[in-house]
């Protein structure tokens, strides 16, 4: 599941019903960013310690999350759904993970701006400087401060990065235990809030077994060899994956929603037919008698390609 505010979209990173960590990723609607995201992991003590992607891309930083999680690749992307990784890109042996740096006041540790931040009797305006010429900064992430509380807004007053990551981690895990709802838990624990920001709650389930449809003999493969033709067979495969939405409006109105993705691939298996003498003067399988394709039940439905994905539907009004 994932929660979307103010141009950031948090993923829990649970174990078990507990959620220790938190990754925080500016949407795409507001790159290009110095810092395209944040890795919160909670201490014994309450406290957060937190890392930033500078200019990391969402495949290099799911890349590392699969290899430093130990998950396979397809989970975390599932996980990622809203940010629609290329598998193109993750499966190239050119692109590889971006570990993420540790974060200071607003800035990644250490970055030579990071005292005049600290020292400036406005940090907040400074960093929403550097974010606005795309240097590696963030001043807010949604309505927490990275330098402090703050007030924001019409008397709008911001948590502390840390007491907002502990308001989500909360939340997340509430959904997860089945103990309460993500909303229900956030709400309470914002009632005294003067202000409703929107956001969108999502929660998805697993991807249902796929189906596959009837073989249809793809051509062969040129030219044969040893007096053979390989030939292909290929049959479609679908499968889907739900979802609910719970989107909170700026007057505190509540909307809830459910929608259904699908994915498609295809599966493909070869065979080989004797091509000899039958090959024609241009020594192609051009008019060989096509192979049979699999016998029924003898293959299982498992497509092994990578597949696309429709967008989620119902389009319902208010429902992204």
């Amino acid at each position: 599941m994932s929660f979307e505010i103010e141009g950031w979209t948090y993923i829990p990173i649970a174990n078990g019903e507990e959620v220790p960590a938190l990754v925080a990723l500016r949407n795409p609607d507001q790159l290009p960013a110095g810092i395209v995201g944040l890795y919160a992991t909670e201490q014994v003590n309450g406290t957060w310690d937190i890392d930033a992607w500078s200019n990391a891309s969402y495949e290099e930083i799911g890349l590392f999350l699969s290899a430093h999680l130990g998950q396979p690749l397809s989970d975390t992307v599932d996980a990622l759904d809203e940010f629609s990784l290329d598998w193109a890109v993750l499966e190239d042996p050119a692109v590889s993970g971006i570990a993420p740096e540790p974060f200071g006041t607003g800035v990644v540790a250490g970055d030579p701006l990071e005292p005049v931040v600290v020292n400036s009797g406005d940090p907040q305006a400074i960093l929403e400087l550097l974010e606005l010429v795309n240097y590696p900064a963030v001043s807010m992430v949604s309505i927490a401060s990275t330098s402090g509380t703050s007030t924001i807004g019409q008397g709008c007053v911001s948590t502390t990065t840390g007491d907002w990551f502990g308001i989500l981690r909360i939340s997340f895990e509430s959904e997860i235990s089945l103990s309460g709802s993500f909303s229900d838990t956030y709400s309470t624990q914002t009632s005294n809030w003067s202000c409703c920001w929107p956001f969108i709650v999502r929660a998805a389930g697993d991807w249902s077994p796929w189906t596959c449809g009837a073989w249809a003999f793809a051509g062969y493969a040129d030219p044969p060899l040893l007096g053979q033709c390989t030939g292909y067979w290929d049959r479609p495969a679908t499968r889907t994956r739900w979802r609910s939405l719970t989107i909170g409006w700026p007057d505190c109105s509540v909307t809830a929603c459910n929608q259904t993705k699908t994915g498609t691939a295809t599966q493909r298996t070869t065979c080989t037919t004797p091509a000899t003498p039958t090959l024609d003067g241009g020594y192609t399988c051009a008019g060989v008698t096509p192979c049979p394709p699999p016998a029924p039940g003898t293959l299982a439905c498992s497509p092994t390609r990578n597949f696309s994905t429709s967008d989620w539907l119902p389009r319902i009004p208010g429902c992204p």
